[in-house]
């Protein structure tokens, strides 16, 4: 009988795989019930796990909401860089990147709500400023 064992990288495969669904199914409830209806508990059931598993990815709720805040602003960033990369002028860009925010937040409605309509406090910081800190390679 030959006893097999996962790989490593089968293992951080499932691992990330595990960790995306959690993004993924937090992010729609967060957008849908906000941030502060929404429970870990919830949030595993939803994924068909205990909540027991996203410990082992999060420490807490909040640790979520702000991972899906940075791929958020990422996207934006990425967006911004390449809209002002077309456009010479500083004006051109300004309106450009306006136009790109608007897009944006219409393309991607339910990252919007998350980042911008996040909780209003998390240990004394108000969440504008969070997302002022996380934010700032915008501008």
């Amino acid at each position: 009988m030959e006893v097999t064992s996962t790989s490593p990288s089968r293992r951080i495969e499932r691992k990330e795989r595990l960790r995306g669904e959690i993004l993924a199914a937090a992010s729609k409830m967060f957008a849908d019930r906000g941030y502060e209806a929404v429970t870990l508990r919830e949030i595993a059931k939803e994924i068909g796990y205990t909540h027991a598993v996203i410990y082992q990815h999060f420490p807490d709720k909040w640790h979520i909401l702000a991972e899906l805040s940075r791929e958020t602003i990422g996207l934006m960033v990425q967006n911004f860089d390449a809209i002002a990369a077309q456009h010479r002028s500083p004006k051109e860009r300004l309106f450009a990147t306006s136009r790109g925010l608007i897009q944006f937040c219409i393309s991607h409605p339910q990252q919007f709500r998350n980042v911008f309509f996040g909780p209003e406090n998390r240990d004394g910081v108000r969440a504008g400023q969070y997302i002022n800190d996380i934010g700032a390679p915008l501008f």
